[in-house]
């Protein structure tokens, strides 16, 4: 008998039409499953072969669902609006809905010849009155309405008109596009235009002035889909980037919730993380830069705001109303021949191209914080609707600003401990890779080096030493900026990011921390994870131990003095209160190079003065032996400098075992080994030893430090 395919699909098609198989009903004791396909276009040249594939794998996993016993939900219909019906209307010399209706009618057969169980009754049509009809609906709910910070859900703008009249603005905590302020009377003495010009700052729905991709033979705003290679899709006529009056919708009020509301659907952590991109909320802090020689000043927006003294260079969006103020008369030229061409390319193509173009503007900002000049320049990395439209660039923490810096000669020279240099060649290897001049530390390229390499030749440096050389040649080279990493209050500060995020989890887990450990060697990325916690202990009373894990051979926390001391070794930083083993202080040459610093951070020191916080030594044996144990049961290699960490919850977990209580322990794992495995390789040789500070070499140093406090 031969299977003829044709007529038993067209059977039991009819039969599924006839009987409505896949219409779906509210159906309460069953759990709801909802299927959405990209609607396709109806071109007329039907479905092309991407649309029956993803079709395909949608309408398996819905029958999968059926099979389970979800209600489920999927429907189909058209994305038929728009330029693409037009040019094909205009192509074919037909009006719209007639093209629009024939093309559709040919992919409802093509669809329903593949078998698709779609529910038809729910079909969407883009086109169709009953459908554009709610969109406009909410846009017009959403003109009439602002967004209110103190109660996080749109209001009736009325009820601002109303309060203006009374009040004026004073007190309003509404999202809004600028800060305005005005009386009750001063809203009253307005003209009914210039108050509708008021309300649309706060408007959800609102007119503001925004980059466009123009098209000017056609007449309309392309999408950047729309745009290839600087031309429209349809037409191939130019396209240009301009500046103009658009319709926004002020998502930005609904940010928190937006993100809030991730946590309540079932979604995949990746698909999340891409709407969390999306929504793109960010904390952070405006800086306000001064124009060197000028009254004009001009705002950035940073998360980074702890890179401030490491600000080498200002750059500014090309459409930037900041380019034709800063732009000077010798640079105008060049500057208005880069603007030409950045004008033909989408967004969407600056952000993918990982190209480097630029020009100096010719002017210079002063940085708030130092007070030193930066060249501003102009580049279409960065752009216009992200924060400002003005970044400042700091090549050591940026890969862009890194890569802009190197293409324009603004390089970077990196001070590395010459133990760590030794011992972590991946680490050195990495940095030297991506083109900065990696120096090992005490150098003959300072005076400061000199000196202790004078004193010292056998000296393997430390973290003191290196920030010497490095103010040095930050104080000798013309604009030279100088960045470091760990132990400035700031940084700490801004650090705290991991304890808040650790906060949230374990919140989210049920749990909570009985002692919180991290390991520490100037104190960024203990206070990282503890300042968070810490406020529970002084603001609540919460019962939890602070504890900080740093290496034996240099025991700050554990075996220093609280004195005032110098940050580096040659003096060159101010000083601070800290407990100290002496700026003098020569730490063995332990693998963990980050934690072989003299002193501790101001902030940390206060609160182990304080009592607030403890501290424990760990030997260099133990640090691996820990790390080991750590990567066979987890699957993680950790740095040699995290892994002091593992040693003492590990000692925490088994004096708990040892009290018969339970202790609920957490711990930062603060880097990856994988790039430290030369380290590893000497432990598993039976080649590390331990290292042990005499009270000789501590007061030694100590002694060698005017006692400011007595």
């Amino acid at each position: 008998m031969e299977y003829n395919f044709r007529e038993i699909e067209k059977k039991w098609q009819k039969r599924w039409v006839e009987e409505k198989t896949y219409q779906v009903t509210e159906d309460d004791s069953k759990q709801k499953f909802y299927v959405l396909n990209m609607f396709p276009y109806p071109s007329g040249a039907g479905l092309h072969v991407g649309h029956p594939l993803g079709y395909i794998a949608s309408d398996i996993y819905a029958r999968y669902k059926r099979l389970q016993g979800f209600n489920v939900l999927n429907p189909m219909g058209y994305d038929a609006y728009g330029l693409p019906a037009e040019q094909y209307a205009i192509q074919t010399g037909q009006h719209p809905a007639i093209t629009t209706v024939n093309n559709i009618n040919r992919y409802r057969e093509q669809l329903d010849k593949i078998g698709f169980s779609f529910d038809w009754n729910r079909e969407i049509r883009t086109c169709d009155p009953e459908y554009y009809h709610w969109t406009q609906w909410a846009f017009q709910k959403m003109f009439n309405s602002y967004y209110c910070n103190d109660e996080q859900e749109a209001r009736p703008i009325e009820e601002l008109e109303k309060a203006f009249a009374i009040y004026g603005n004073e007190g309003l905590n509404a999202a809004c596009s600028e800060d305005i302020s005005f009386t009750a009377e001063e809203w009253n003495a307005k003209s009914e235009k210039e108050k509708q010009e008021i309300l649309m700052n706060y408007r959800i729905a609102y007119l503001g002035e925004t980059m466009v991709n123009w098209c000017a033979e056609l007449g309309t705003v392309l999408a950047n889909d729309e745009v290839v290679d600087g031309v429209s899709e349809r037409g191939g006529f130019p396209v240009i980037q301009k500046k103009m009056r658009q319709w926004c919708l002020r998502v930005s009020a609904y940010a928190q919730r937006l993100l809030d509301g991730l946590d309540t659907i079932e979604w995949t952590d990746s698909l999340k993380e891409t709407q969390r991109n999306w929504i793109g909320r960010s904390e952070g802090a405006e800086v306000q830069f001064k124009v060197k020689d000028s009254d004009l000043e001009f705002t950035i927006f940073t998360t980074r705001a702890d890179t401030m003294f490491g600000v080498t260079f200002m750059v500014l969006a090309p459409e930037s109303e900041l380019v034709a103020q800063l732009t000077t008369p010798e640079q105008k030229a060049e500057v208005d021949a880069y603007l030409d061409r950045t004008k033909k390319r989408t967004e969407r193509e600056r952000i993918a191209d990982r190209s480097v173009t630029g020009v100096f503007s010719g002017s210079y900002a002063i940085n708030p914080f130092t007070g030193e000049a930066v060249p501003v320049w102009i580049s279409d990395y960065v752009l216009a609707g992200y924060g400002t439209g003005a970044i400042m660039a700091v090549p050591a923490h940026d890969s862009r600003d890194y890569a802009f810096a190197k293409h324009f000669g603004l390089e970077l020279a990196v001070y590395m401990v010459k133990v760590s240099y030794n011992q972590k060649p991946y680490r050195r290897s990495i940095m030297q890779t991506f083109g900065a001049e990696v120096i090992a530390s005490p150098s003959m390229s300072t005076r400061a080096g000199r000196d202790i390499i004078t004193k010292h030749p056998n000296y393997q440096g430390s973290l003191g030493t290196a920030i010497s050389e490095a103010v040095e040649l930050a104080m000798q080279t013309p604009n030279c900026k100088y960045v470091l990493g760990s132990v400035l209050n700031h940084v700490m500060l801004h650090q705290t990011v991991i304890g808040l995020e650790a906060e949230k989890q374990m919140e989210m887990a049920g749990e909570y921390p009985d002692v919180v450990i991290a390991c520490f060697g100037g104190g960024s990325n203990f206070s990282g994870i503890a300042f968070p916690f810490l406020r529970h202990k002084l603001t609540q009373g919460k019962d939890i131990r602070i504890v900080a894990a740093e290496p034996a051979s240099c025991p700050k926390l554990t075996r220093g003095q609280f004195q005032y001391d110098f940050g580096d070794e040659a003096g060159y930083t101010p000083l601070l209160p800290m407990f100290t083993l002496g700026h003098n202080f020569a730490p063995a040459n332990i693998h963990a190079g980050g934690l072989r610093y003299h002193g501790a951070g101001s902030i940390v020191s206060q609160l182990k003065k304080d009592g607030l916080m403890d501290a424990v030594d760990i030997q260099q044996l133990e640090t691996f032996n820990a790390a080991t144990l750590f990567a066979r049961s987890e699957g993680i290699i950790p740095a040699p400098e995290s892994s002091h960490a593992i040693a003492a919850a590990i000692r925490e977990a088994e004096q708990a075992k040892i009290e018969g209580k339970p202790r609920t322990i957490l711990f930062n794992l603060s880097g990856h080994g994988l790039i430290d495995m030369a380290a590893y390789d000497q432990y598993l040789a039976g080649d590390l030893t331990n290292y042990e500070v005499t009270d000789a070499d501590v007061e030694k140093n100590l002694s060698e430090i005017e006692k400011i406090i007595k």
